[in-house]
């Protein structure tokens, strides 16, 4: 072994604090132990290696060997503190208000609307058809946020809750307009078919008609039962559409 601060020379002994090397000249004898010339003026650090090597360091108070510990090893514990900076809590970025024209809600509301006016148009399937409508406005929210925010760099968008009613407004109108169409074309080319597999499978007649106006438009039905169908359609597509897509911008804001 050679001496930590005469590489040229031989240790004769080591440190009985710090574990370095040391020569004839860097030895220094107190008590019968071997220190450097440092921890050699240190009377607690030489205290606490002579109890060491007498086993009586148990007795010692713990407040005194936390003492001694930060005296022995005073460079590991500045290494172990530039090891692991305190890590500063993060800020959350706060979001930027989009502002939104009517022209940006058009390919969203447009998707939006096939969403909700697809399955809602096809028989049995529109049973759930409020479910397809919060969808549809849900969807029409979130691809318009999508959208925007690509042309905000600065910070994450989100939407006015206005904007985001609109936009679900609007694929309810053409949710709803899909399908009434969907609806229209099924009871024209199908409402025998339909009426018959009901029928077959033990439905009461006028119960089995009932529950296919429901499902698709009769083609017997009238002009005016037309007309109020579809105003139907007109209100309660937007209305959900408009309540999806608001839910969809306040879960965007909370993630």
């Amino acid at each position: 072994m050679r001496c930590y601060k005469h590489p040229e020379r031989d240790a004769v002994g080591m440190c009985k604090v710090c574990d370095k090397g040391l020569c004839e000249d860097c030895a220094v004898e107190v008590d019968d132990f071997l220190f450097c010339a440092k921890h050699a003026k240190m009377e607690r650090a030489v205290k606490h290696a002579e109890r060491e090597a007498l086993g009586e360091l148990e007795e010692e108070p713990k407040e005194a060997q936390e003492e001694a510990e930060e005296i022995v090893a005073p460079t590991t514990m500045a290494a172990r503190q530039q090891a692991k900076p305190l890590r500063k809590p993060l800020k959350a970025v706060p979001k930027k208000l989009l502002d939104i024209s009517a022209k940006s809600m058009l390919t969203p509301a447009v998707v939006g609307g096939i969403i909700t006016g697809t399955p809602s148009g096809i028989p049995f399937l529109n049973f759930a058809c409020i479910i397809w409508m919060l969808l549809g406005g849900a969807a029409a929210s979130y691809l318009l946020l999508l959208k925007e925010s690509a042309q905000c760099a600065t910070a994450p968008g989100r939407l006015k809750y206005q904007d985001a009613a609109f936009v679900g407004a609007i694929s309810g109108i053409i949710g709803g307009s899909v399908a009434f169409v969907f609806s229209l074309f099924s009871g024209v080319t199908f409402w025998q078919q339909m009426l018959d597999l009901l029928l077959a499978n033990g439905l009461d007649y006028n119960a089995a008609v009932a529950l296919l106006s429901v499902v698709v438009v009769d083609p017997q039905i009238d002009l005016v039962l037309l007309l109020a169908k579809w105003l139907v359609f007109a209100v309660v597509f937007p209305l959900f559409g408009a309540i999806g897509a608001v839910l969809a911008a306040k879960i965007s804001e909370m993630t």
